[in-house]
């Protein structure tokens, strides 16, 4: 029988990749984890079924929903979390007696062969039949490229879903888990596992209120003909997906034209708001449901006209209060906005979301 074996060359040496049957073994303690609308990877780190993950992955919940190799699933919660290390822990006794990957006692050393296992764009595998099989607990190899005093650098694929997923080093133990990438290849990042000790034997865990800070584009359609369609940009801050504070910024591309034919001009040109939001489902097919109230700033302009010229002139702001439903899924928002108009009779905007993919950051 003729038996192949894969070879990585490190620095002109010939290092042996590992067995796939002990890869295949170590995915076997690799979670797929769902915190709200975001899909990343875990590890369980001992029998009791405590799992290693990154802090980045489950800020915007308490809880997460955690799905095994074999199909189990369970409610993951959260014990104890470092943001500044982009790392967390999380308990799920029912998967006591899983399957677990120890934490590497020596530190990950530059030239070094590593395997992060994990789901890289793993939400594509359950939208297209073309994925079934692949993306989700897949594995990539690779070397350590350096080690600094906060980050080892890795040069394995990393991707979307990757992210809180292990790296393991050629004994299958945990040397890291993955953090972030920077544009370009090879260039990933992953917190030293040593740092998980800290949150294993910390007496005073730190469950951060955490959340998420997002932007994305955004337009709104007045019920009213007086009042002017606008596009614009919001920002928004969640803390912990529950809490929900917005900020919109509008212009009204017709507002000029609309003063001259009809003699004045009003959109929302501004607005604030403050609401809570309930979440359905996880994963890919999360949606969001969002109450709120908050004020919104007309601005105007009305329409002069001479025998030298035709111009406009701005309107002093006014500012109303309004309130606000909005509903959410797969990266697009509805969003329905009742207040009044500025001759004080009352209407809708009905306005569409463009949320950028993934969120901007979390704190």
């Amino acid at each position: 029988m003729l038996t192949l074996s894969l070879l990585i060359t490190i620095g002109g040496a010939a290092a042996a990749a590992p067995d796939p049957a002990d890869v295949q073994a170590w995915l076997d303690a690799v979670v797929l984890i769902e915190t709200g609308a975001s899909l990343c990877a875990g590890t369980i780190i001992d029998e009791r079924g405590t799992i290693a993950t990154a802090y980045h992955c489950v800020a915007s919940g308490w809880t997460s929903r955690v799905t095994t190799r074999d199909g189990r699933e369970a409610r993951a919660l959260v014990l104890n979390t470092s943001p500044r290390d982009d790392l967390a822990l999380l308990s799920a006794p029912t998967l006591a007696g899983s399957p677990w990957r120890p934490i590497a006692e020596d530190p990950a050393s530059p030239g070094e062969v590593v395997i992060a296992l994990g789901h890289p764009q793993g939400a594509e595998a359950d939208r297209r039949a073309l994925f079934e099989g692949v993306l989700t607990w897949s594995v990539s190899l690779g070397v350590v490229s350096a080690v600094g005093p906060r980050l080892i650098q890795v040069d394995a694929p990393l991707n979307p879903g990757s992210s809180g997923g292990p790296i393991l080093n050629e004994a299958g133990e945990l040397v890291g888990v993955v953090s972030r990438k920077l544009r370009g290849e090879g260039l990933g990042f992953v917190t030293p596992a040593a740092l998980l000790w800290e949150l294993l034997e910390d007496e005073s865990p730190r469950q951060a209120p955490g959340g998420l800070y997002g932007a994305g584009l955004q337009a709104s359609l007045p019920t009213s003909a007086d009042v002017s369609p606008t596009v614009g940009v919001y920002g928004e801050l969640s803390v912990r997906d529950r809490l929900v504070l917005r900020v919109d910024g509008s212009v009204a591309p017709d507002a000029r034209w609309t003063a001259l034919s009809s003699g004045q001009a009003w959109w929302p040109a501004a607005s604030t708001s403050l609401g809570g939001r309930v979440r359905v489902g996880s994963g890919a097919y999360s949606t969001s449901l969002e109450l709120g109230a908050g004020i919104t700033v007309y601005a105007g302009r009305s329409g002069m006209v001479t025998e030298e010229r035709l111009y406009t002139l701005p309107q002093p702001p006014q500012a109303v209060a309004s309130a606000t439903a909005r509903a959410s899924m797969g990266g697009v928002g509805l969003r329905w906005t009742i207040l009044p108009w500025p001759d004080g009779s009352w209407g809708m905007l009905v306005g569409v979301d463009l949320e950028r993919p993934g969120n901007v950051g979390v704190y």
